[in-house]
């Protein structure tokens, strides 16, 4: 099953944010990658959709805008709330908006089990929400943490992949790391399953193998006039 995945849209109507980012280009740049993923069988946005107009009826606007040109592509979307999201929208109205199914979700691929996990929750549990966003405070809950236990010792010996917004890869900047990222990457080699994570967050991006995994952190589309995109046979 071929995956096309993009991140990190942080679609607005602004022009500019953080010197780099180019907000308002994302809508056009997001119809560009679509077209050129054609052969894709689904399409997955790592999270942070849409930025913040800093008017709640430009940001509804925004995400549907995005969903429009989702919906038109005619192909199944799965999107992981990434932290500008849940600074927008709680995340059962961004359920809502995205059509997508709530988190942990597990995906039955051709080759591969995927596994979409949220670490939208600050180190005590809390779980993101408007007025209630430290990016540099990311952690999966204690539930979700139970699932991917449970998933990993499970006996199904179908390879597996990780996708997720936040970062597990410690070769990024460690401010985009989760809490518990080494201790979930000492059980993702554990387990023996796992081969690939894919993950967003940080928008330079990086490609690097640990231990056998595969972690590839997709750059972000905002960024300049890029118009990063991948589709990755699963």
């Amino acid at each position: 099953m071929k995956f096309g995945i993009v991140t990190d849209l942080h679609y607005s109507t602004k022009e500019s944010a953080c010197t780099t980012r180019r907000p308002n280009k994302s809508l056009e740049k997001l119809k560009i990658s679509l077209e050129n993923m054609k052969e894709a069988d689904l399409i997955v946005c790592l999270g942070d959709l849409v930025d913040d107009c800093g008017d709640e009826s430009e940001n509804l606007r925004c995400i549907s805008d995005l969903m429009q040109v989702i919906r038109s592509c005619g192909k199944p979307f799965y999107c992981i709330p990434g932290n500008h999201d849940c600074t927008n929208f709680n995340k059962e109205y961004f359920y809502s908006l995205t059509g997508c199914p709530k988190l942990p979700y597990v995906l039955s691929g051709d080759t591969h089990d995927v596994i979409f996990i949220d670490a939208c929750f600050a180190a005590d549990g809390s779980e993101y929400r408007p007025g209630k966003v430290n990016w540099t405070d990311t952690d999966l809950d204690k539930v979700q943490m139970e699932s991917l236990k449970s998933i990993l010792d499970s006996d199904d010996k179908k390879p597996l992949a990780v996708m997720l917004h936040q970062c597990l890869d410690p070769n990024v900047e460690h401010r985009h790391l989760l809490h518990s990222a080494g201790l979930l990457r000492e059980m993702l080699e554990k387990s023996g399953k796992v081969d690939t994570v894919i993950e967003g967050h940080y928008h330079p991006g990086a490609d690097n193998v640990i231990n056998g995994i595969h972690y590839l952190t997709l750059p972000a589309m905002c960024e300049l006039d890029n118009i990063p995109f991948t589709v990755i046979d699963l």
